[in-house]
């Protein structure tokens, strides 16, 4: 019964950190080799 609530926000959580650490990784990764303007237009499109 508890896991059925809690399982799915951990799930949830887990994917949205996931996410954060994808972008803030490929957004380092961009500044080194592109630039910021590389950034602000893959960010806009």
């Amino acid at each position: 019964m508890l896991t059925e609530k809690v399982v799915p926000e951990l799930v949830e959580c887990l994917s949205h950190f996931r996410v954060f650490t994808f972008i803030f990784y490929s957004n380092v990764f961009l500044q080194q080799d592109f630039g910021q303007d590389s950034i602000k237009c893959s960010s806009g499109s």
